[in-house]
């Protein structure tokens, strides 16, 4: 018997596997899945960043403001010192009627060279004043004031003595409180506020003089802008009085704390201070 073998039959079997990449429809849904997920990380992104940021301006409005009053209790606190010298009117063991009462509100503004007696006592009995607007005559000091915030003006002398140890030096020329503490110094000059003429004894009437202490004046206000008039940053500002040439008088305000944006000011009166001892 006679087999007839197909020559196809005898070739090996070859075994194809099929390759193929993504389709169009799968590489745009893998583009989609990947722009969302970039999408929702930028978005964190950009709200941590903001977040981080409005926390840190958040963060420095605080301190600002946390500054500003701290600054501003500091002189307050202070208002109306004179170092050993009390007032009349402010002396819980007299008796008779006060003759150093101020007739009026001293005027802020104005230079020492127009200083007379009773404006003096009159700054010494007004330690404090606040303004709902620019106080009059100071237009050349308090400049580009922000519209309704008030102006706080603060008298006193320094709580170290001039020329001590961490005080500023005695310097000729400059406004100095002196007060008597001699029982036989002239009673007619318990003190002297001037820039000479310091010759006010101690409590133990020798040839040692009474302290000097600097003379203190401060206008607060807030201003438009900090620097440059164009950075329209609101600052609380302040004036000092002290020496500029040729006149003692209020000098131009200095920036103190940038960001304030409303400044007011309340008073009241203390009338649980004095205690009645009869």
């Amino acid at each position: 018997m006679t087999s007839t073998l197909n020559p196809a039959s005898c070739r090996p079997s070859t075994v194809r596997h099929t390759q193929r990449g993504f389709t169009l429809v799968e590489l745009m849904i893998a583009v989609v899945i990947s722009l969302l997920i970039l999408i929702a990380l930028v978005a964190v992104f950009l709200n941590t960043s903001r977040t981080n940021t409005e926390m840190a301006r958040t963060n420095s409005i605080i301190e600002n403001g946390r500054f500003a009053m701290q600054v501003l209790q500091d002189d307050v606190v202070h208002a109306g010192y004179w170092g050993q010298y009390v007032p009349q009117y402010d002396d819980l063991t007299a008796t008779g009627i006060p003759t150093d009462v101020p007739t009026e509100a001293p005027a802020v503004c104005t230079a020492y060279a127009a200083w007379d007696t009773q404006y003096r006592t009159n700054l010494i009995g007004v330690p404090v004043q606040a303004f709902s607007d620019v106080p009059p005559g100071c237009d050349a000091v308090v400049a580009d004031r922000k519209a309704d915030t008030d102006v706080l003006v603060v008298r006193r002398v320094e709580t170290c003595v001039a020329g001590s140890t961490g005080c500023a030096a005695d310097v000729a020329g400059t406004l100095y409180f002196q007060s008597s503490l001699c029982a036989s110094d002239p009673a007619a000059t318990p003190y002297v506020l001037d820039t000479t003429g310091h010759t006010l004894r101690t409590r133990a009437c020798s040839t040692i003089l009474s302290p000097k202490r600097r003379f203190v004046s401060s206008i607060y206000y807030v201003r438009t802008y900090s620097e440059v008039i164009d950075d329209n940053i609101p600052t609380l500002v302040r004036s000092r009085f002290d020496s500029s040439p040729g006149a003692l008088a209020h000098q131009d305000p200095v920036p103190l704390v940038e960001g304030i944006e409303g400044f007011k000011v309340q008073l009241g009166i203390d009338a649980r201070s004095r205690v009645d001892l009869a």
